[in-house]
This record gives C-alpha cells, sequence and structure tokens, in this order.
C-alpha cells in the first residue's frame, strides 16, 4: 500500500482540516512539542482503514468539536482507492470506501454494513489491523512488536503477508475431493451388496408367488359364489319393497277416508247447532216482533227531533267561533305554564348540582396545588441530575487524554533509564548524568500527578453514575405529574364554565320566569282571558233558549233507537229461520246417513291394511339381512384387490431378478 494524501479534521489534536501529500516527499522525519500531534497523523490511518487508534469512542473527537473525519488516499496494485470514515458525537461511526475509474471519477465498494465494509478493505488489502501494525507500520515505542509475538502468531502473520493461505485453501479442495470420491466408492459396495442380497431370495420370491395365486383363484371364487347369492336377494328385496309400497297406499287410503269421516261429522254438528239458534228464535217471536214495532215508533219520533236539531244548529254554528277563540287562547296559556313548570324544576335540580360542582372545583384547586408543589421539586431534582451530568461529561472527556499523557510519559522514562551515553535519546542533544536524573525525576513526578488525576476522575465517573441512576429513577415517578396537571386543570375550567352558567340561569328564572309562572297560573284558574269572545258566546246561548230544542230528549231517542237496532237483525234472522228450518232438517238427516256409509267403508279399509302389513311384516322377519350380504361381498371384493396387490408385488420383486 502507497499512501498518496491524508485528510484529517476534528480528530485527535487537529481541530481544524489539515492535508498531508504524500507524493512530495520520498522520506520524512514528524517532530514537535508533546500533544502537537505527531501521533495523531498515524493514528489517522489506522483508524480509517481498520477503525483502530489509541481509542475507538468519541474520545478521538477533538474536545472543541463535533465529529471527527479521516479520508486517506492510497495505491495499491496498480489501483487508487479512497478511505473516509467519520464520527460524530453520540453517534455511530460512518464508513465509505472508494475506488478510481478510469474516467476519473470514484465508483463505490461501500458494503451494506460498516462492519462488512471494514471487512472488504482487509480483503483487499490482504492485511489485517494486527498484522498491519506489526510488519508495515511501526507504533511508536512498538517497533519490535513482530518478534514479541508467539511462533504461531509470527507464522500467521507471515503466511498474511507472503500470501501463503492459498496453499491451506488447496489443502482443503483436495481432502473434500477425497472424501467425496470415498463416499461414492462406499455408496456403490453398499449397493452391490443389496443386489446380491436380493439375488439370494430368488426361490423365496417364487414360492411367494405361487402362493399368492392359489389364493387369489380362492378368494375369486368365493366372490363369484357371493354375487349371485347377492343378486338373489336383491330380487327378493325388490318383492318386498312393491308391498310394502302397497301397504302405503293402504294406510293413505283409509287416512283420506277418516278425513272425510270428520268433515261430515263437523257439518253435522254446525248444521245442528244452526238449528237449534233458529229454533231457539221461533221460541221469542212474539218478543222480537214487539221489539222492532217500537224500533219504528222510536226511529219516526227520532226523524222529527232531527228536523228540529237542524235549526237549533244553525244557532249552534254561531258558538263555534267564539268557543274556538277561547280554548285557543286557553291552549297557549296551558302550555306557556307548562314551559315554564318544567323550566322551574330544572332550576331546582341545578341547585343541587351546583352544590356539588363547588365541591368538585374545591377538590381540584387542592390537587392542583399538590401537582405544582411536585412539579417544583421535579426541576430541583433535574437541576442537580443535568450539574451531575456535567461533571460526568468532563471526567470522561479528560481521561482518554490523561491516559494517553501518561503513556508517553512512562515510554520517554523507559528511554531515558534504558540508555546509556552523553545524548539525549529522546531529542539527541548533549545529556549530563545528572541532567539525566533531574530529567527522569521531573518526568516521574508528572507522571504521578497525572496518575492521581487520572483515579480521582476514575472515582469520580463511579460516583456521578451512581447519582445519575438513582437521580435518573427520582425523575422517572414525575413523568405522569405534569399530565395529570394540565387534566386537573381542563377539569377545573370545565367545573367553573358549569358553575357561571347555573348561576347566571337561576338569576333568569327569579327575573323573568318566576313571575310570568304565577301570572298564567293564575288567569288560568279564574277565566280571566278572551273576554270579548267570552260574551259573544253568552249571547248566542241566550238565543238558543229562545228555540225550545232539548238536546236532552233528542239524546234520549237517540239512545233508544240505537239500543233497539239489535232487534232489527233478530227480526231479520227470525224471518230467515221461517223459511230455513225445514230444508235444514232434510240436510241434517241426509248427513247421518253418509256418515254411516263413510264409516262402514273406513272399517273395510283398515282391516285390509292391518292384513296386509301383517304379512309384510312376517316376509320381512324371514328375510336375509341385504345390507350384511352386501357388506360381506365389499370385504371379499377388499380382499380380492389386496391379493391383486400382493400378486403384482409378487410378480414385480421375481421380474426385478433378472434386471439384478
Amino acid at each position: 500500500m502507497i499512501p498518496i494524501k491524508l485528510n484529517l479534521s476534528g480528530f485527535l489534536s487537529y481541530r481544524e482540516p489539515v492535508e498531508v501529500d504524500f507524493t512530495s516527499f520520498n522520506l520524512a522525519c514528524i517532530s514537535g512539542s508533546n500533544g502537537a500531534g505527531k501521533s495523531s497523523l498515524l493514528d489517522a490511518i489506522t483508524w480509517s482503514l481498520f477503525g483502530q487508534a489509541r481509542a475507538r469512542d468519541d474520545s478521538i473527537i477533538n474536545t472543541k468539536s463535533e465529529a471527527a473525519e479521516v479520508r486517506l488516499t492510497f495505491g495499491y496494485e496498480g489501483n487508487i482507492y479512497q478511505v473516509v470514515r467519520a464520527k460524530t458525537k453520540d453517534k455511530t461511526t460512518v464508513l465509505e470506501f472508494h475506488i478510481l475509474g478510469p474516467e476519473g471519477n470514484w465508483k463505490p465498494l461501500t458494503e451494506r454494513t460498516l462492519r462488512a465494509t471494514e471487512a472488504r478493505i482487509s480483503e483487499i488489502l490482504r492485511l489485517d489491523y494486527e498484522t498491519f501494525v506489526t510488519a508495515s507500520f511501526f507504533l511508536q515505542g512498538k517497533a519490535d512488536q513482530f518478534t514479541q509475538q508467539r511462533p504461531a502468531d509470527r507464522k500467521r502473520i507471515l503466511s498474511s503477508i507472503l500470501g501463503l493461505e492459498v496453499w491451506e485453501e488447496y489443502r482443503k479442495a483436495a481432502v473434500n475431493r477425497r472424501k467425496a470420491v470415498e463416499m461414492e466408492i462406499t455408496a456403490l459396495d453398499g449397493r452391490l451388496q443389496e443386489i446380491n442380497n436380493e439375488l439370494d431370495e430368488e426361490d423365496q420370491r417364487r414360492a411367494r408367488l405361487e402362493e399368492v395365486q392359489s389364493s387369489m383363484e380362492t378368494v375369486s371364487a368365493s366372490l363369484n359364489i357371493q354375487t349371485k347369492l347377492l343378486d338373489e336377494l336383491r330380487k327378493n328385496n325388490a318383492l318386498l319393497q312393491e308391498r310394502e309400497q302397497r301397504v302405503d297406499t293402504l294406510a293413505r287410503q283409509a287416512e283420506r277416508t277418516r278425513q272425510e269421516l270428520e268433515t261430515l261429522r263437523q257439518r253435522l254438528e254446525s248444521r245442528s247447532a244452526e238449528k237449534e239458534a233458529f229454533a231457539g228464535l221461533m221460541d221469542r217471536e212474539e218478543e222480537i216482533e214487539s221489539g222492532y214495532e217500537a224500533l219504528q215508533q222510536a226511529r219516526t219520533e227520532l226523524v222529527q227531533w232531527d228536523e228540529n236539531s237542524a235549526r237549533f244548529n244553525e244557532q249552534e254554528k254561531r258558538r263555534h267561533e267564539p268557543l274556538t277563540e277561547i280554548e285557543k287562547v286557553r291552549s297557549r296559556l296551558e302550555a306557556e305554564r307548562d314551559a315554564l313548570q318544567v323550566q322551574a324544576a330544572q332550576i331546582s335540580a341545578n341547585q343541587s348540582a351546583l352544590q356539588n360542582e363547588n365541591a368538585t372545583l374545591n377538590q381540584f384547586q387542592a390537587e392542583i396545588q399538590q401537582l405544582e408543589k411536585a412539579l417544583a421539586e421535579r426541576d430541583d431534582l433535574d437541576e442537580e441530575r443535568q450539574k451531575v451530568l456535567q461533571e460526568q461529561a468532563e471526567a470522561k472527556a479528560e481521561n482518554p487524554r490523561l491516559k494517553a499523557e501518561m503513556d508517553d510519559l512512562k515510554g520517554r522514562i523507559e528511554q531515558l533509564t534504558s540508555t546509556d551515553g552523553a545524548n539525549c535519546p529522546l531529542c539527541g542533544q548533549p545529556l549530563a548524568p545528572e541532567d539525566r536524573t533531574r530529567l527522569i525525576e521531573e518526568l516521574n513526578h508528572e507522571g504521578t500527578q497525572k496518575g492521581d488525576q487520572y483515579r480521582a476522575n476514575v472515582s469520580l465517573l463511579k460516583s456521578v453514575t451512581e447519582q445519575v441512576v438513582e437521580l435518573t429513577g427520582a425523575l422517572g415517578a414525575y413523568d405522569s405529574v405534569e399530565e395529570k396537571r394540565r387534566e386537573t386543570t381542563r377539569q377545573l375550567d370545565q367545573s367553573a364554565a358549569q358553575i357561571a352558567a347555573y348561576e347566571a340561569e337561576s338569576a333568569g328564572w327569579e327575573a323573568e320566569g318566576a313571575p310570568r309562572l304565577e301570572t298564567f297560573t293564575r288567569q288560568l284558574a279564574e277565566g280571566d282571558f278572551a273576554h270579548e269572545a267570552r260574551q259573544t258566546l253568552s249571547a248566542v246561548d241566550e238565543e238558543l233558549k229562545a228555540i225550545g230544542y232539548d238536546a236532552a230528549s233528542h239524546d234520549a231517542v237517540r239512545q233508544q233507537v240505537s239500543g233497539l237496532e239489535a232487534t232489527e237483525t233478530d227480526y231479520r234472522q227470525l224471518e230467515k229461520a221461517r223459511a230455513t228450518l225445514a230444508p235444514l232438517g232434510r240436510e241434517i238427516a241426509e248427513l247421518g246417513e253418509q256418515i254411516t256409509k263413510v264409516e262402514t267403508t273406513l272399517a273395510a279399509q283398515e282391516e285390509e291394511h292391518q292384513s296386509a302389513a301383517a304379512q309384510l311384516a312376517a316376509d320381512q322377519a324371514g328375510a336375509p339381512d341385504l345390507i350384511t350380504e352386501e357388506r360381506r361381498m365389499l370385504d371379499m371384493q377388499e380382499q380380492v384387490n389386496r391379493a391383486r396387490l400382493e400378486l403384482g408385488a409378487a410378480q414385480q420383486k421375481v421380474t426385478t431378478l433378472d434386471v439384478l
């Protein structure tokens, strides 16, 4: 892999965008003070390719940036590739992989997932992170990492670099091919053994074939005998069905005769009752004729009263208009009085509801006070939690930096301690022994301070994490308080609006409704309304008295006529009885003769039906069961089918021997 260009921004020490062009030099030395970003350039390469650096979380992001991004362009085996890896705070890492096409445009090689894209990069480079930092890219203070690996790991790394893993693939392919051939040979040997075993069964199979053929002939002969027997039984069953139909026909014939007899008896009963009714009318002949004459006289008197009533009705029509006006005013007053009474009942009911609403309003006000107190407590807890979270974030951000600085100090101390000579192993300048000792002490002191701060941060993080969990749990208990306060406030507003409506309605009633109800009630009780119509009605009544018409007498005659009208019906029935009584007697005698003849016929039919039914029952009792014999034949047919299948199977097994 040949690096071409490196772009990074917001990564570790680099807040602003920086570009390194590797094509402008062949050999380079990176120098600078601690924290200047020397190691950050090397970490950017491994992080972009493999997602590995001194850290893998948000601590790789510059403390004054919101996101870190590294873009590495490199050449490999004649192609140019570009890897872009970005990380935003509190979000997942984004990785893109491209190859430069012949037209000069970047074509994507990015897979569906981050892990799959990293696997494709390692596949193209034929290197993973461990091999890369061991053989091609030496991390600070780890130049001898390859020599410190275990023998097996060194072998694996060298195999990966030299591409020796392809021979392992060849070995696995050869082993799989050998296993497949051995399995095929085993299968062929097994099949040959099966064939030889079947050929050894030739005598048994031929003997089984002869046995099945003999059984087939026996079962077929039995089936033929059963078929002939069943044909005879079916013929006999057909004769029995014909006799059964005749018995049913005789039963239906007797039933029709029985119904005819019942009809004649009902007619005789009806005619006899009619004759008795006519006889009763004849016994009341004088009474009915007397009542009919009284009806005629009452009708004549009613005609006279009707003529007198016609003149009276002309005056009566004049009473209609004032009466209608009086009734109209009465109805209007009663309607208004009833509506006001309903309103009064509603006002009375509202007074009771008003007391309940006032109690509910007081309850809602008390609940809101309690909820607002709880919300104030929640705000205090949330403010305390935010302070703790701020302390936690500051400690988390500081510890990775302290760890890196302590590792750097440790490496510098080890170099100063293990190196002899007059020159500084770090900067190459002349260094006296006392200066070396003093420098080591200063570095140890600085490392101790950073270690103390690091351990203090770890302890603080543990304590703060426990506080965050405790405060978060406490805040969870207040999740429903805000919603409950809004709901209670809404109910409070509704209750206050309802109380205002009740009070306004009650005030309006006392001012207008109650006085009107009292006025309408008094007018209806005293008749103090429609005065002009009442005067007109009084004048018409005086004129009617002068005519001399008596409505009571007129009604009495009318009722007398109505009471005697039934007599007219009896009189008509009496005339009908005089004309019908003799023919009705002759019809009753004829019905009696017809009933006697039908009774004789019914007795003969019932006797014939009973005889035929008894003969049928005797024949059915001695006849074999057709269903049983049919089932028996079906069983035999099933035996023949099974024998036929066994015969075919035995023949097939014998035929198979020639093929084998």
